[in-house]
């Protein structure tokens, strides 16, 4: 079998596409609290409850998370909220 060493491997980055990495948005509830949250590529997204204690949320998509907190919205980095209000999607 012809496998690269782990040093040619390392040698040669490969590219990734801006798709494959975690994206964090800022859930809104509709009380006024705002939770950290982070989208994956796979469409799972989890978001922090309670930083303090360590509690998350977990969800299989963006529609399901929004179906556990009604009322609230996505708000994600570089939108303007005022514009995404009420929509809970990019």
């Amino acid at each position: 079998m012809n496998t690269p060493r782990l040093s040619e491997r390392a040698a040669q980055p490969e590219a990734v596409p801006v798709a494959d990495f975690t994206r964090g948005f800022r859930l809104h509830l509709r009380h006024g609290q705002i939770l950290d949250g982070a989208a994956f590529p796979s469409g799972r997204c989890l978001v922090i409850d309670d930083p303090e204690f360590g509690l998350a949320s977990a969800a299989a998509s963006e529609e399901d998370l929004l179906r556990g907190y009604p009322g609230a919205r996505i708000e994600w980095p570089g939108t303007d909220c005022e514009r995404c209000a009420g929509q809970g999607t990019r």
